[in-house]
């Protein structure tokens, strides 16, 4: 996949949620439209802040979001340089390494335990 594509891969998916949270059709969002003009108040923008965080492990403080232009495109960037894939011929390799710190957490506190 390369850097356009994975882009809009992102755009489309933060689409989704945010139709889903704002309970609209993706389809009727602008991605270059302020959020706000939807409605979007700071609840609903935590819990798209939330949402971000469980599914790509990306925390992105609420005033990162204010300090945007508000849009979709805007959130998929950030999310785009987050996620390490700017400047990346493929997005399979950042994808693999929060699994992989992951991964490397758990032996260390199994070991940890009969130690203790």
């Amino acid at each position: 996949m390369d850097a356009d594509d994975a882009l809009e891969y992102i755009r489309t998916t933060l689409a989704d949620l945010l139709a889903e949270v704002l309970h609209m059709d993706a389809g009727q969002l602008d991605h270059h439209l302020r959020l706000d003009h939807y409605g979007m108040d700071s609840l609903m923008a935590a819990q798209v802040l939330v949402t971000v965080h469980q599914r790509y492990g990306i925390d992105i403080p609420p005033m990162e979001l204010l300090c945007s232009n508000g849009t979709i495109d805007d959130l998929a960037r950030i999310l785009y340089v987050r996620l390490g894939l700017a400047g990346q011929s493929s997005s399979a390799a950042p994808a693999g390494v929060p699994a992989q710190a992951s991964e490397e957490k758990e032996p260390e506190t199994a070991s940890a335990r009969p130690v203790a």
